[in-house]
């Protein structure tokens, strides 16, 4: 089975905002919550009230929608929200796959970036591109106060170590840590 590239456009907003509702359930302890869509969107007003961070990835989604389908100032608002509200800073060119968990927050993600389906990403961690694209692959997890600068492309199912410092690319079911970041051992 290979893994899906991450996305070139934001996927769909409502299948990308209950994907991003189940990734928080499931690394909340609360997937039984999940049930059918009137019980999920309940979950997904809950997890918006108790989650900065979850908010915080609303307020990208629907910035993300609103500049695909180029209505003005919402997209602006959207970023200015989510900054507030989680500092969670969101670029232009960022694009997010489905289905992103953030642990609490404090995220800054700039420049040419991608996300693929399933990233977790937690507090402190930053994703520069401004020296060529960043491509995180399905299923990464990036950790607390870890640097990814570009250009790289991190295989999918990746384990980035806390506070490590990785440029350049990171072959897949592997685990970085360090500054710089270097292999620890492959997952099998």
């Amino acid at each position: 089975m290979t893994n899906p590239s991450p996305p070139l456009a934001p996927p769909p907003l409502l299948s990308a905002l209950v994907a991003d509702a189940r990734a928080a359930a499931r690394f909340r302890g609360e997937y039984h919550r999940l049930g059918n869509r009137w019980v999920t969107a309940g979950q997904m007003l809950r997890l918006a009230v108790e989650s900065d961070a979850y908010l915080a990835q609303v307020c990208y989604r629907v910035g993300a929608s609103a500049r695909r389908y180029r209505v003005p100032v919402v997209p602006r608002l959207m970023k200015v929200a989510a900054a507030a509200i989680a500092q969670v800073h969101v670029g232009p060119d960022v694009v997010i796959g489905p289905g992103l968990y953030l642990a609490h927050g404090q995220v800054d993600l700039r420049g040419s970036v991608r996300l693929g389906p399933g990233v977790v990403m937690f507090p402190w961690s930053t994703i520069d591109s401004s020296n060529g694209e960043v491509v995180i692959e399905t299923d990464v997890r990036v950790g607390t106060g870890a640097v990814i600068t570009g250009p790289a492309v991190v295989g999918a199912h990746t384990r980035i170590g806390a506070n490590a410092v990785l440029s350049g690319d990171v072959p897949a079911n592997s685990r970085v840590a360090g500054v710089p970041a270097r292999p620890v051992r492959s997952r099998t």
